[in-house]
């Protein structure tokens, strides 16, 4: 910093010759001189640092200050807002789904809307009265003469996809209903097991441990020069010596060292080690993904929970044990850790081959300007293996459940799980992309509930030196927690409903002919109101079901439904 002086002089102005201090100067003038020392040659490095740490240092001042309220809005307000979401996707799913549904649509229509705008099919007035005239977006989306065609062709697309998402919508509005029923499904068991909650914080905790060790392991082998391995009981200092010139693949210095130097061994070195992060952080995940679907299969099974033949608590909390989570962790460390390492090791290898193909494209860029045909192939490879990843990671998972629920090994369940998925393809694909569109706009509803938390907080619990210099900063770290915590909350939810899911399939088929789903109220509802026209396009063979004349008589033994059932209709019993 420069040295600096600043003389203030105080003048009273109204009236004249009369003291500031005096009562009766009503007008005072103010003048500041700056007397500053500087060098008679600017620098602009110097400058551009100072400027660069008075800012950085100001933020760092504005954190500390605010640590308390980033915590405090960014993890309580966090797990807070995720209970209240959870809680709305419990007591008013059927609002929460049909309103998703409906922004669904309401994008693709702004989306089109759009498209046709910046094609100048609508003009700049026609949608001047829509969004409003003047406004910026009607400025912004104002038609462009360089790419009128290509908006059209895009506006001609926008339009069959919403004519297309419209007419699934109305088609498939029975399927939706009994997606709303597994939702409320899956948020009974999150409320009958909260403790499912805090589990994300143990899947956390060691991955952050994994990344902290990987790191110090890396830090490691990039300060090595050379790489020893000594036979066990071999460490005297007499055979520890190692000459320097040893080859890159190594070198057998004495019958109880080997040495390992040169860029290829550190090479073959980080690649193990990489693609051992990848497992590792799989595995990881994909213990908490079983665990927590095994909880929710013995939550699930032990019904039904509501409607007339609901099990009394007694029965349920037989049937579920004390500690269910607990039970479900020690059934996966016990049985299941081989099926949870196969699963992980196959999509770890497909990130590492993802991983390999970064590194050639980024090897070979300047090629690839010379040869757009080479570009595009690459572009093509990268597609294909992150279609490949998603699709291994959603087998894996549905693997992993279906493990969960029967005990079997990975490919039997793999197989399992991807029959009844294929058989209910309709259902599963309006499940999969409501709860994804939910849940993602759940993730940001909670980060931006806990950004503004925190806004109003820093503005009216901070005051006079404890105010922070901009707000900025501290809501955008508190929104990162805020999402990170809501992300992990509406993980498990959404495990949940996969797994509610993959039981309401096995339930269909080996309970629905007998009368005996262990289904809730609402999900029997619906598939009592469609049973009738199923039988139509179904066989009781096909469904695996009794013949008629014994599913009859299993039906006398149950207790009756209702008196406002009619006499012909197949009632389905709990």
């Amino acid at each position: 910093m420069y040295a600096e002086n600043i003389t203030t002089v105080e003048v009273c102005e109204n009236p004249k010759g009369v003291a500031v201090d005096d009562p009766a100067c009503s007008k005072k003038r103010i003048t500041q001189v700056k007397d500053t020392e500087a060098p008679s040659q600017k620098n602009p490095v110097y400058e551009q640092l100072n400027s660069a740490t008075g800012v950085l240092l100001r933020y760092f001042a504005d954190l500390s200050k605010a640590q308390w309220i980033i915590v405090g809005c960014g993890v309580g307000g966090g797990i807070v807002f995720g209970f209240i979401w959870l809680t709305l996707l419990r007591f008013a799913a059927p609002l929460m789904v049909w309103l998703t549904v409906f922004m669904m649509l309401a994008l693709c229509f702004a989306l089109t809307l759009y498209s046709y705008s910046k094609a100048g099919v609508i003009g700049q007035n026609d949608f001047a009265s829509i969004v409003g005239e003047g406004s910026s977006m009607s400025a912004y989306a104002t038609a462009s003469e360089s790419s009128t065609q290509a908006w059209t062709y895009v506006g001609y697309v926008m339009t069959l996809i919403f004519v297309v998402v419209l007419i699934v919508i109305i088609v498939m509005r029975k399927k939706i209903n009994i997606a709303i029923g597994i939702i409320q499904e899956a948020s009974k068991a999150v409320a009958r097991m909260k403790t499912l909650l805090l589990f994300p914080l143990i899947t956390i905790t060691s991955l952050t441990a994994l990344i902290i060790w990987w790191l110090t392991i890396t830090m490691y082998l990039m300060s090595a020069d050379s790489f020893a391995f000594t036979k066990p009981g071999y460490g005297d200092a007499d055979n520890s010596t190692v000459p320097a010139n040893t080859t890159a693949l190594g070198n057998v210095t004495s019958s109880n060292q080997l040495v390992l130097s040169g860029d290829n061994t550190f090479n073959y070195l980080m690649i193990y080690h990489f693609f051992g992060l990848l497992w590792t952080n799989q595995f990881n995940q994909s213990f908490g993904i079983m665990c927590v679907s095994g909880a929710v299969a013995s939550w699930y099974f032990a019904g039904p929970h509501d409607g007339d033949n609901v099990n009394d608590k007694e029965d349920v909390a037989q049937k579920l044990g004390k500690t269910p989570i607990l039970d479900s962790i020690m059934r996966t460390i016990t049985y299941h850790l081989g099926t949870i390492s196969a699963g992980a090791f196959l999509i770890a290898f497909v990130q590492f081959l993802r991983a390999i193909m970064a590194y050639i494209e980024h090897k070979t860029k300047d090629l690839q300007k010379k040869n757009p045909l080479l570009k595009c192939l690459m572009k093509c490879v990268q597609c294909i293996l992150y279609c490949f990843e998603k699709s291994v990671k959603y087998i894996s998972r549905l693997a992993f459940i279906q493990t969960a629920i029967k005990g079997t090994n990975f490919c039997s369940a793999a197989m399992a799980a991807m029959g009844f998925m294929f058989r209910e393809a309709a259902l599963v694909g309006i499940i999969t992309t409501i709860t994804e569109f939910m849940m993602t706009m759940g993730k940001f509803v909670i980060s931006m509930a806990t950004g503004l938390l925190s806004f109003v907080c820093l503005q009216f619990m901070l005051v006079g030196e404890d105010k922070v210099s901009n707000s900025a900063l501290p809501v955008l770290i508190t929104m990162m927690f805020g999402f990170g915590i809501g992300s992990a909350c509406l993980e498990v939810y959404e495990t949940a409903i996969d797994t509610i899911l993959l039981c309401f399939c096995m339930d269909k088929e080996a309970n629905e002919g007998l009368g005996e789903m262990k289904a809730g109220a609402h999900l029997q509802e619906f598939v009592s109101n469609n049973k009738k026209k199923d039988d139509g396009t179904k066989s009781d063979e096909s469904r695996g079901a009794e013949p008629v004349s014994k599913k009859t008589e299993s039906k006398k033994e149950a207790p009756a439904k209702s008196e406002s059932v009619d006499e012909d209709e197949e009632a389905v019993y709990l």
